[in-house]
């Protein structure tokens, strides 16, 4: 009677938590629940999730009671963060309107949360205060459930943004080297002149952002389908080389099913959006520059996980012109053999990643991206555009839910970038851009063609409320205006127009002209006060950044050239009200 009597206590629990739970992706935003179930998967204390995030909430809840049943092994530390968790995530307990910020209407079929919140950045160069940025959001959301298998959200938020962007720059000065990323649509509107529309706020500017989905799922996240925007991170890696969460959001189906514990497959086909890069912000026109980038987008993903050591993936993805192909939007058709079928216009990228791991010690991964490949050009032609990723991933012993994370990645040059559709017999009087771009960022990883990083980090969430990171990155980077191929600059087809032709150019990296060269140092930290009942987070952050160039060709060593080495120390604040 009493093992009865408890099983119906448990079934009565789970069936309340199930309730509570949604189909709406968890935005990538919360940066240390997704570093928790990456740690947990390491550690051997879940199943392997699907490299194609963001996930559900439902699939978030599921990890979360998986892990919760797997808890003996934790500290009590650990457990007390992961009880956070799933009181915030799986409960989902309401509460007075000044401890969450919303209102709700509960109902069995079509229960809706509505409420709002206020995010705010500011960041600075204490050397040069003139170099700074700030970015403010008031927002609005809602969210709700029809039925058992369909939810939907929507979040708008209006935002006062301001940053210093010096021409020719590939990041704004404040933030640290490849490290920002636009937080509004479109472009920006000037405080002292709204009919002037620009790409960078450069001076106090007003903007918008958007991002409403529609979720499905069934047979318990065997299937997850969501026609929405959002931001992607598709990848084992920290800045993957397919689909990174710097990416900008664009609007897509998309659609991830698991049919079995060992394979997974993953499909997005959306359009993409207009926009400049940071480098060439002062070419950005809302009719001029979306004229020639009217692109659509579609990749696949094929995970397999045959053990609980190996683990390998094959992706396919594609850029091409806007236009009604049905080929690209079928999950099962392979986009490198459908453009046979087509005619060869499109933008097509392939590649894979092979991972090894230890339970609870450590994972080990390569990726490999090839875009325009070209073997008969030889190996050293920049005609093979290229980018590689390897690292290592494990748990620090005896700190909670803590990761060390070293990582070095290459891009080789012109990768990620494509030729014109220019004037051809074909697309008379066009100038098409193909590149893996969106809204002027590229949509794997946020270092520019021609670089290479190394990358040190650490994340650990030592308590309830706080986590941690530290972290060292070298980044190197051919200059542009020296080194060919070092920019997202699309090139063209004939050498008569004056343009450089991959075909014709050789690569020898660091050797070959001026090099950037970036050592950033940087620790920081958050305190989630929902944690004590108090609707807020703050956050800070330090990095010190030493920047120089080097000229190996003309001097023959890696020293700095005169006049170009320079110090920073960036000091950024965030606080949130509300946050969901």
């Amino acid at each position: 009677m009493k093992k009865v009597l408890l099983m119906m206590i448990f079934i009565l629990s789970f069936t309340s938590i199930i309730s509570a739970q949604t189909h709406n992706s968890v935005s990538l935003n919360e940066t240390e629940l997704y570093k928790l179930l990456e740690i947990a998967e390491i550690r051997g204390l879940i199943h392997r999730l699907p490299s194609a995030r963001p996930y559900s909430r439902s699939l978030i809840v599921s990890a979360l009671e998986e892990l919760d049943g797997n808890s003996r092994s934790l500290s009590s530390g650990e457990k007390d963060v992961l009880d956070d968790y799933i009181e915030r995530f799986a409960e989902d307990k309401d509460k007075p309107f000044l401890q969450d910020g919303d209102l709700r209407i509960e109902n069995d079929l079509f229960p809706l949360k509505a409420g709002a919140y206020i995010d705010s950045e500011v960041r600075v160069d204490l050397g040069n205060p003139g170099d700074w940025g700030m970015q403010n959001f008031l927002g609005l959301y809602a969210q709700g459930d029809m039925g058992r298998y369909v939810s939907y959200a929507m979040d708008l938020n209006i935002q006062i943004n301001q940053v210093v962007l010096q021409d020719g720059a590939a990041y704004p000065y404040a933030w640290e080297p490849y490290s920002y990323t636009k937080t509004w649509d479109g472009g920006s509107r000037y405080l002292s002149s709204a009919e002037n529309f620009a790409q960078m706020p450069q001076e106090l500017a007003f903007g918008w952002a958007i991002l409403p989905e529609i979720a499905f799922s069934f047979w318990n996240n065997k299937l997850d389908m969501r026609f929405g925007r959002v931001r992607h991170d598709w990848g084992l890696g920290e800045g993957n080389l397919f689909l990174d969460k710097q990416a900008r959001p664009f609007v897509g189906i998309e659609g991830t099913t698991s049919p079995w514990k060992w394979l997974n497959f993953s499909f997005l086909f959306g359009g993409l959006e207009y926009g400049e890069t940071f480098r060439n912000d002062s070419e950005f026109g809302i009719k001029s520059t979306a004229g020639t980038q009217q692109n659509m987008y579609s990749i696949l993903q094929l995970e397999i996980a045959p053990t609980k050591w190996l683990y390998f993936s094959l992706f396919d993805a594609g850029v091409f012109l806007k236009r009604p192909e049905l080929g690209y939007m079928l999950p099962l058709m392979p986009q490198l053999f459908h453009q046979n079928n087509v005619g060869d216009f499109d933008n097509l990228m392939f590649g894979g990643t092979l991972a090894l791991s230890w339970p609870d010690l450590f994972r080990t991964y390569f990726t490999l991206y090839l875009d325009e490949f070209k073997p008969s050009a030889g190996l050293n032609a920049t005609r093979n555009q290229v980018a590689f990723q390897t690292g290592i991933k494990a748990p620090i012993p005896g700190s909670p839910w803590s990761m060390v994370t070293f990582q070095y990645s290459k891009i080789e040059p012109f990768t990620y970038t494509h030729y014109y559709v220019n004037d051809s017999p074909w697309y008379d009087g066009l100038k098409m851009e193909t590149g893996y771009q969106s809204n002027g960022e590229n949509l794997g990883s946020n270092l520019e063609p021609n670089s290479d990083e190394f990358l040190l980090s650490f994340q650990i969430q030592p308590a309830r409320g706080w986590s941690t990171t530290a972290g060292y990155r070298l980044i190197r980077h051919g200059k542009p205006g020296s080194v060919v191929g070092s920019t997202y600059d699309p090139w063209n087809v004939n050498d008569s127009d004056g343009a450089y032709h991959p075909d014709n150019q050789t690569k020898d990296f660091l050797k070959d002209g001026i090099y950037e060269w970036f050592h950033i140092i940087s620790l920081g930290g958050k305190l989630d006060l929902r944690d004590w009942d108090f609707p807020a987070q703050i956050g800070f952050s330090y990095s010190f950044v030493y920047e120089y160039d080097t000229d190996y060709q003309i001097n023959g060593n890696y020293n700095a050239l005169n006049g170009s080495t320079t110090f920073r120390h960036l000091v950024g604040i965030t606080f949130k009200i509300w946050p969901y």
